[in-house]
């Protein structure tokens, strides 16, 4: 899976799961908790739906650090990596 793939599957899920609004742009500059208004349990579900979708294991300090769409693919991406090998 490439970070194109990434970038759209974490958009899907933001979008499908999180955000009211569908005229809201998401771009690496997105904050979570100033632009979007999620708090700690909004960004847990985010990441439970993350590791559903992906089929991956985030760590649980995870939920704290990311504060923008730009960590979260950083993120999902070196986990990604992990699982791989690559």
């Amino acid at each position: 899976m490439n970070k194109d793939d990434i970038e759209s599957g974490l958009r899907e899920i933001i979008i499908e799961n999180i955000i009211v609004d569908d005229c809201v742009k998401i771009d690496y500059d997105t904050r979570f908790v100033e632009d979007l208004g999620l708090d700690s349990l909004d960004r847990l579900e985010l990441l439970i739906k993350i590791e559903e979708r992906f089929e991956v294991m985030l760590p649980d300090e995870t939920v704290k650090l990311i504060i923008d769409f730009r960590t979260l693919v950083d993120h999902v991406m070196k986990t990604m990596e992990g699982k791989t090998g690559g």
